[in-house]
């Protein structure tokens, strides 16, 4: 009785991980390599997978013809079903965020590894370290060094109006270890500047301020401190402040006040407005 109980357990646990199993709908390379890196001037993956891990980089992952793919068409009242991301490399570590629609079932974000990573303190273990069998440390940023990336998609969502519910079903249909890719060999001559989340209004707009991380395809200047990214997501909610920033109520008949689009993809755009008295 107990083979059958373990053969059944291990049926189940098999079923399981086929489940989680589920591959991406991204291309391949002519070599076979999977590619993450979205082409923004084609709109379309890339040809390959081209950047350094201080290099910005647009990744993405297409979850057409998985279990996501249906659940994120039945979002909860109140909320927008979205794609999340967990990233760890070959010395260990994880480091998550959130991807937002690029169209279709392709989601991604602007992406700076060796900034994200820096910035969330995680370089001990996701940018150098010792790699079993292998007596030498190595170092993500020493010249010549491939480092390997791997990830897990999963399920989220949040509220458009309000960021203290941005975790919401966090972890649903995780796809176990779907992104497996190297960088490029590391010279040092291809790093990028800096920038930051909080810079666009994405995801974790006022807690947390985290280096390279972006909406997908944003316009990156030379200071990442400004952008002539315009989402063409629909606005889904406005929110209304004074000009010393306190959240209004309601939207002001006259005076000089600022109005907060808000967007399907999780990001705004504010404008200062003045209505006159009638």
């Amino acid at each position: 009785m107990k083979k059958i109980t373990l053969f059944i357990a291990l049926l189940m646990a098999w079923g399981i991980s086929a489940q989680n199993a589920t591959t991406l709908n991204n291309p391949k390379d002519v070599n076979g390599n999977v590619i993450y890196q979205w082409d923004c001037t084609a709109n379309t993956f890339a040809a390959t997978n081209n950047y350094e891990i201080d290099q910005n980089v647009v990744f993405a992952v297409d979850v057409t013809g998985t279990p996501l793919e249906s659940w994120l068409t039945q979002s909860p009242t109140g909320f927008i079903r979205d794609i999340a991301f967990s990233f760890w490399t070959q010395w260990g570590g994880q480091v998550d965020g959130r991807f937002a629609q690029i169209k279709g079932n392709i989601y991604g974000a602007t992406l700076n590894f060796k900034q994200l990573i820096t910035s969330r303190q995680l370089q001990l273990t996701m940018l150098q370290g010792q790699v079993s069998g292998d007596p030498a440390v190595t170092n993500a940023l020493t010249v010549g060094t491939i480092t390997q990336i791997y990830g897990t998609v999963f399920g989220f969502s949040y509220s458009p109006t309000d960021a203290t519910k941005d975790g919401n079903e966090w972890y649903t249909d995780a796809m176990n270890t779907v992104i497996s890719t190297t960088t490029l060999p590391y010279t040092g001559t291809k790093t990028s500047p800096e920038f930051y989340n909080s810079d666009y209004n994405f995801f974790y707009p006022e807690s947390n301020t985290w280096d390279g991380y972006a909406p997908p395809c944003v316009t990156l200047v030379a200071q990442g401190l400004n952008n002539t990214y315009v989402s063409n997501s629909p606005i889904v909610a406005y929110e209304y402040y004074s000009i010393l920033g306190g959240r209004l109520q309601l939207k002001p008949e006259t005076g000089l006040f600022i109005q907060k689009a808000i967007r399907e993809d999780g990001t705004s755009l504010t404008t200062k407005m003045f209505r006159e008295a009638k």
